[in-house]
């Protein structure tokens, strides 16, 4: 898993944004992009190229603020809030 410390740059790949943020598929990071969910930057290539998208760091910690991503409560901390 890549953590802040690991990360040389302010931007990352995809494939390093799924990682931080703890998914499975990049894919997912794709469709937060198209659907506007995540702020990303397109370097060079064709207009359907994924593998040129980068992701702010900065951007994807406002992500995780805003979406609560990797940050979930534990099902025993919501007994009783209903």
């Amino acid at each position: 898993m890549v953590t802040r410390g690991q990360i040389l740059t302010s931007y990352l790949n995809t494939k390093q944004a799924c990682e931080f943020l703890g998914l499975k598929e990049v894919g997912t990071i794709y469709s937060f992009i198209r659907e506007g969910k995540l702020k990303a930057h397109k370097l060079g290539g064709n207009s359907n190229s994924k593998r040129h998208w980068r992701i702010k760091l900065e951007d994807l910690e406002e992500f995780i603020t805003g979406h609560g991503a990797g940050h979930a409560e534990p099902e025993e901390s919501k007994v009783g809030q209903e």
